[in-house]
């Protein structure tokens, strides 16, 4: 039964992290979140509370880790978030979770990247020189300036980025059945992910997709965390109220 405005409902949202992102790189996002969702947010090795464990520099191994994290958890209805890495990251987990019979989400929502189909091509940012690297980063976005201005900083969370890259630019897609789930991809209308590309996710589900286009670049995620939140409760049936800010 959908939740109202009491929320009596509590829906777990799972948010999966992107490249250099670790447990606490989703804080706005988690602190805008409605009554009645309650964020996961997993520990990939090689950072944050698992920073002793050896770092993954693929993402079926990403995916798998993630099976064995969040299976326990996983035993009410649960949204799946990925943002860029973490959209891939997701799709590989729903697969594994429907190999292996255990609980599906409710709802997969994506953004900032592609269909994982055609994804591919992209420039080996993981080999570059690290002032290259690091500009590259940096016209990113979403990487605190203390990080990046600070080569102590940066030397230290360097090798954490450079692997999640190698995950990224070494990905090879497999085509496997589409899921029976319902899939929202999310773009940033200043982001190099154009809406023809991202339509690739459709491959990926038996139902039809839905595309949003949000105001901002990659990490629009951030400068829209009060609106995303919404939009993910309402992807569970849980009402929230309207923003009646002015402008």
């Amino acid at each position: 039964m959908p939740a109202g405005e009491g929320h009596a409902l509590s829906v777990k949202v799972v948010l999966l992290p992107f490249a250099g992102g670790h447990s606490y790189s989703y804080r706005p996002l988690v602190e805008a979140l409605p009554a009645g969702l309650r964020a996961l947010t997993p520990e990939l090795p090689g950072r944050g509370m698992r920073m002793s464990a050896p770092r993954l520099t693929n993402l079926p191994d990403m995916a798998d880790d993630l099976v064995r994290e969040l299976a326990p958890d996983l035993d009410g209805p649960w949204l799946l978030f990925g943002h860029s890495m973490g959209g891939l990251t997701a799709l590989l987990l729903a697969r594994r979770l429907r190999a292996l019979g255990l609980r599906p989400p409710e709802h997969l929502v994506v953004s900032g990247v592609e269909g994982p189909s055609i994804y591919g091509g992209k420039k080996q940012r993981h080999q570059l020189p690290r002032e290259e690297f690091r500009q590259e980063i940096r016209e990113l976005g979403g990487s605190p300036p203390e990080i990046l201005d600070d080569d102590e900083f940066f030397q230290f969370f360097e090798p954490i980025l450079r692997g999640d890259f190698q995950a990224l630019e070494t990905f090879v897609y497999q085509p496997a059945p589409p899921l029976d789930l319902h899939i929202s991809v999310l773009l940033g209308q200043d982001d190099d992910v154009s809406p023809e590309r991202a339509q690739a996710w459709q491959v990926e589900t038996s139902r039809p997709l839905e595309m949003r286009v949000w105001p901002g670049n990659h990490f629009f995620i951030f400068s829209q965390a009060p609106a995303l939140g919404r939009f993910l409760a309402e992807k569970v049936g849980i009402q929230t109220k309207p923003d009646f800010r002015a402008g």
